[in-house]
């Protein structure tokens, strides 16, 4: 059966698919990122430390352009509003982030050309890894509105997607996922398992899909991963007064500097958030910290 590395290493020159082959299976068996950028030796990330091809040569242009046919299967414009929004999911729950110069069209972004670096990222499916705070956002038929915070890099979407699984059993589950990464969907088809009871809006910017998921699906909570702007934390509000619960995530180091942000300063002065997970890496990445009952 291929494997999500397998796949992967279709998209990437030779030599660099080679030298994935030459590491040691503890070591791919980690991979989270393969970063391509121009100039500079490829780089794999495995989570704690990242390893270089030195003994490589360095990705050049044309290597870039490869890989860039190989994700869009030659044909740019079949992704091109994919590409203006960075990225290009895969199969697998992969996805390849994508750097270069923006073009910007009247004040929104239109499309990125002369593209000079691929982040090119490999989900990892950790089912019941939610298992540990499963009881603590949800009890007795309701779910608690919870905030995930952390760092970047620290598993809050993979915890959200667990979350999804888990409460897709009991309840119904809206996910809004505007960057494909909860349920990953590849041609419509989500790529992880979210549940049985879990409805998908994929690609669809959060404000506008929280409101469509309010009104069209009946959703018991809605789960979505990254909010920040104060469109964001509206939307949670008016979907709470609907009575639909709510897990998210939102980069922060604390729960004090997650207050700092505006937006979310709103969700909780309004009391609106009941649980808040902290995640950090004091046994390794992903770890929860603390659960904060509020």
């Amino acid at each position: 059966m291929e494997s999500a590395l397998d796949y992967i290493k279709e998209f990437l020159p030779v030599r660099f698919s080679r030298y994935i082959d030459t590491l040691p299976e503890s070591k791919k068996a980690c991979i989270k990122e393969i970063r391509l950028r121009s100039g500079k030796p490829v780089a794999v990330e495995l989570g704690d430390k990242c390893i270089f091809a030195e003994n490589e040569s360095s990705v050049s242009a044309e290597d870039i352009a490869l890989v860039m046919n190989l994700l869009c299967d030659y044909s740019m414009n079949s992704v091109k509003e994919k590409i203006s929004k960075g990225f290009i999911p895969l199969k697998y729950g992969c996805r390849a982030g994508i750097a270069g110069e923006v073009i910007i069209k009247n004040g929104n972004i239109e499309f990125q050309r002369n593209i000079n670096s691929i982040n090119i990222r490999i989900a990892h499916e950790y089912r019941g890894c939610a298992e540990k705070i499963f009881n603590d956002i949800y009890s007795n038929g309701s779910v608690f509105s919870t905030l995930i915070i952390s760092p970047p890099m620290m598993g809050k979407t993979t915890l959200l997607r667990d979350i999804a699984r888990s409460l897709g059993n009991y309840v119904n589950v809206a996910i809004i996922d505007e960057r494909s990464e909860i349920a990953s969907c590849y041609c419509g088809v989500p790529q992880f398992d979210t549940g049985k009871r879990t409805d998908v809006l994929d690609g669809c910017p959060k404000p506008e899909g929280i409101a469509m998921a309010v009104r069209s699906m009946a959703p018991d909570v809605i789960i979505t991963d990254e909010i920040g702007g104060s469109n964001d934390c509206k939307a949670l509000m008016e979907a709470a007064v609907c009575g639909v619960s709510f897990v998210a995530a939102m980069h922060a180091d604390s729960i004090e500097s997650a207050k700092k942000r505006q937006s979310a300063r709103e969700l909780f002065d309004c009391g609106i958030i009941k649980r808040v997970i902290l995640l950090g890496r004091s046994n390794g990445i992903g770890t929860i910290e603390e659960v904060i009952k509020l």
